[in-house]
């Protein structure tokens, strides 16, 4: 679908057959922009779709992480993995910060958490998870607001809050969680990360 790969610009003349019900139909699409009239054309801007919400997978063994790099605050990527959920990495929301995990080997995930634990107020604002075999190519497999999720995870363990996010059983071997919302105050905070294979977490060839 051409809106999943970008905003997709169309232009429809009046004098094209079923022009009226055409520009209706896509005025009413989540997201539509109509900038410019004129008496020859009409343009409707189509933003970009987020990928669709990978199918839940029942998770199986919490896997081993390899090496973790962060845009900003690399000295800090330790407390991640230190089992203390009183501590925690984080990164400012005034710009996109991102961090990159490397599980080793290319094997079927299903789940990412991020353990808030105390600093739930610096949740991320929007998160874009990517996965990848080779750190090259990237597929996103979510990009979305999580006030819901967070709020959902609160209700659910009050002390370690932990947004879960699906990743559908992607094989990869490099995980890429990146904050592209923005908030003036607020830092994004994580103060566990834990990766979770599928069932059977065997890497494919």
């Amino acid at each position: 679908m051409l809106r999943e790969r970008g905003p997709v610009l169309a232009v429809i003349r009046p004098d094209a057959k079923s022009a009226g019900e055409l520009l209706g139909y896509l005025s009413r699409q989540p997201g539509a922009l109509v900038p410019a009239t004129s008496g020859v054309s009409t343009m409707v801007l189509l933003p970009k779709l987020p990928p669709p919400a990978p199918a839940r997978v029942a998770p199986g063994p919490r896997l081993p992480l390899g090496d973790i790099t962060a845009s900003t605050g690399s000295d800090r990527t330790r407390w991640l993995v230190d089992g203390d959920v009183t501590t925690d990495w984080s990164a400012s929301q005034r710009t996109d910060a991102d961090l990159v995990v490397d599980l080793g080997r290319a094997r079927p995930l299903a789940q990412v958490v991020l353990a808030m634990g105390p600093f739930a107020p610096n949740f991320p604002r929007r998160l874009e998870v990517a996965v990848s075999r080779d750190r090259e190519r990237w597929d996103v497999v979510w990009d979305a607001p999580v006030e819901p999720a967070i709020v959902r995870s609160a209700l659910a363990d009050p002390v370690r809050v932990p947004l879960t996010l699906p990743l559908g059983g992607r094989d990869a071997r490099y995980l890429r969680i990146r904050q592209t919302g923005r908030h003036q105050e607020y830092p994004w905070s994580i103060a566990e990360l834990e990766v979770y294979g599928t069932s059977d977490a065997r890497a494919r060839p």
